[in-house]
């Protein structure tokens, strides 16, 4: 009891009103009635059920305790119980939406219950324990069965008291003495069913606001891991963040053969002196998220930018037949957005930067690296050659290897540079990627594919394996 008093010293959640049990908040109090809706109406039609049954019962202690009244006791349970509680019942299974009313006909069950008491007590020679028994189970009955409303047991509790004082004052039967122990006991009985009562819906209350807390919890927390999940999805290609999420590590993987690309602005350092740092942040931020749409219409993984370099590599981490020729057509995009901005800074007297784009074919080992901050990158030769044909090439061209020209000269129309240096390389094969060939193309411009094309794609097989 100590515990329970202690609740009432805290102030109430979602502001319960600790006296008349009740929220303050009207939705509050909806919504807590619609999520007790079944159990309610479950107590009030078992309520009613019980009193049609038990009050009946108590017709053979009447024939023991009064016989010689016991035509007017069974005419009074009778009518209470024929009257009052079986119309309540049946109404109780038809309006289940109304919980007032199954409220109101619970009041009115309980109240003819007790009203047949009192009858019995005026119009018979019941004994006096036997009025206080009875209306002593009514209270207790009425306190901690039925799901009244807390403040309307009291108003029913304290009108069953005096209505049973009235009888008792009016009754010659009942001396002083009889009279005194009977409000004593009432009174004691009334109270502790009342104080039972309380606790039991102060607890059902609780727990209806600890469930709901726990939900929003729990929501705030599907919230924080599902955009905790969106973000990780961004860093990392979807396939490696489920990896990482499901096993807490990702494991590296040899690709035998995927094309990397790489593009830098020619012209960048010195023009970024000149600008300011929001101008600059906003001018690569709209290249780069350009390329990105374009990355991903290609089914490209953008890898990372570093400075105003930026990285994808085409046939990872998902492979993909056609991983040279989706690294092409995005290059030529890439090249297209550039030319055409260019073009209209240079129309408005605008100074702007040049692109220069590398592609290079071949094997490559994928994994993630870092454990506060993570990164999905690739190593190996395949890596520094796509860089040496970005270096190597010249500004608004797309240069490619050798070994990409074999997989996309079916394709596109490319010019060979012969064997040019590279740092680091020797002498390299080297093409520009001029354009789409132009029976696959469905523009002037040799940028977008047909159905040929596309027919081509799709009949294309795959020679790569892991």
């Amino acid at each position: 009891m100590k515990g329970f008093f202690d609740l009432l010293r805290k102030p109430a959640p979602f502001e319960l009103h600790l006296g008349g049990l009740f929220f303050l908040d009207a939705d509050l109090e909806r919504e807590f009635k619609e999520q007790n809706r079944k159990s309610m109406l479950f107590q009030a039609r078992l309520a009613i059920l019980l009193g049609f049954f038990m009050y009946p019962a108590f017709l053979a202690l009447d024939y023991w305790l009064i016989p010689r009244d016991f035509h007017v006791a069974l005419a009074i349970r009778l009518g209470v119980t024929l009257l009052i509680m079986l119309p309540g019942l049946i109404v109780s299974f038809f309006e289940t939406r109304a919980l007032r009313w199954v409220e109101v006909l619970t009041v009115v069950a309980i109240g003819g219950a007790q009203a047949g008491h009192i009858g019995l007590m005026l119009f018979t020679e019941a004994p006096p324990y036997y009025g206080w028994g009875i209306t002593a189970i009514i209270l207790v009955f009425m306190y901690t069965f039925s799901r009244i409303r807390f403040t309307t047991t009291l108003w029913l509790g304290v009108l069953f008291l005096v209505s049973f004082e009235l009888v008792i004052a009016l009754s010659s039967r009942h001396g002083f003495i009889d009279r005194l122990a009977a409000n004593f006991f009432l009174l004691s009985i009334n109270f502790a069913a009342a104080l039972a009562g309380y606790v039991i819906e102060y607890q059902v209350r609780s727990n209806f606001i600890q469930r709901k807390l726990t939900d929003q919890a729990l929501a705030e927390v599907e919230r924080a891991r599902a955009d905790s999940d969106l973000l990780l999805e961004r860093i990392l290609p979807v396939a490696v963040a489920r990896e990482l999420k499901e096993r807490g590590e990702v494991e590296p993987l040899f690709f035998e053969s995927v094309t990397v690309l790489f593009t830098d602005f020619v012209g960048f350092t010195q023009a970024s002196e000149r600008m300011l740092p929001d101008e600059l942040v906003a001018e690569l931020d709209a290249c780069f998220s350009q390329f990105d749409a374009v990355a991903a219409r290609n089914g490209i993984e953008k890898l990372k930018t570093i400075g105003d370099a930026y990285m994808c590599a085409s046939g990872l981490p998902q492979l993909s037949a056609t991983h040279a020729v989706d690294a092409c057509l995005a290059a030529l995009e890439f090249r297209a957005f550039m030319l055409q901005t260019h073009g209209l800074r240079n129309s408005v007297g605008e100074e702007f930067f040049q692109i220069r784009i590398g592609i290079h074919t071949g094997p490559v080992t994928a994994g993630v690296i870092g454990i506060n901050k993570f990164a999905y990158d690739i190593w190996g030769d395949t890596v520094n050659t796509a860089s040496r044909m970005e270096s190597s090439g010249e500004p608004g061209r797309v240069n490619i290897s050798g070994d990409t020209y074999e997989l996309v000269k079916n394709f596109f129309e490319c010019e060979y540079r012969g064997k040019v240096k590279a740092k680091g390389k020797g002498e390299v094969d080297m093409y520009f990627l001029e354009r789409i060939k132009t029976e696959l193309s469905a523009d002037v411009e040799g940028l977008m594919p047909n159905g040929r094309f596309e027919l081509m794609r799709a009949e294309a097989g795959s020679p790569y394996a892991i």
